[in-house]
């Protein structure tokens, strides 16, 4: 890599327009960090509301499984039941 000793000087009306350039550039990426700041906290935020959603409806099918059980076992009986009087009638 060549390094080019060059001295470059700043006018004081060269330095002003650098510094609006930087504040320009500054305020751009204030505004980005700003803006994927707020995306990934409201991201948070919902996963965080899906956590407890999910808490309780898992709480909710873990108590109507007994019951989901015990219908299961009912619709069983039901189709064995039916089973037995089409095979009779056909026979």
């Amino acid at each position: 890599m060549n390094v080019v000793n060059n001295k470059v000087y700043v006018t004081p009306p060269l330095y002003i327009e650098m510094m609006k350039y930087f504040k320009e550039l500054w305020a751009k990426r204030s505004t980005l960090m700003k803006s994927q700041i707020s995306k990934y906290s409201n991201g948070v935020k919902c996963l965080g509301e899906a956590a407890v959603l999910i808490q309780k409806l898992t709480v909710e099918i873990e108590s109507m499984k007994p019951g989901l059980e015990q219908k299961n076992v009912e619709t069983e009986k039901t189709m064995n039941v039916s089973s037995n009087v089409t095979v009779g009638n056909v026979r």
